[in-house]
């Protein structure tokens, strides 16, 4: 992960997306390793299941209806490409 934002934009508030829990766990893990500046990250573990089965359904075109996402609880709804999700998230403060 590079920390050049860090320096560039001190004030950001950094959103990083992973495709599991076990993937944001790790990196928050790496970063805690790093000694990365804490308070302004914010790291989003998807459930894993949903965002293989995501991946087996992307086309060339694809069409996305956002309904809603919520932090308090980490919940998050659409349809993709006629086909609805709604699964919870895990957000890590770091």
């Amino acid at each position: 992960m590079s920390t050049k934002y860090n320096f560039k934009v001190p004030e950001a508030e950094i959103w990083v997306v992973k495709p599991s829990l076990a993937a944001a766990e790790s990196l928050f893990q790496a970063m805690a390793k790093m000694e990365l500046r804490r308070a302004r990250y914010n790291l989003i573990g998807l459930d894993a299941s949903m965002f293989d089965e995501l991946c087996g359904l992307l086309q060339s075109r694809n069409e996305l209806v956002w309904v809603s996402g919520e932090v308090d609880p980490p919940n998050l709804q659409f349809d993709f490409n006629g086909l609805w999700f709604d699964a919870p998230f895990a957000i890590f403060k770091f």
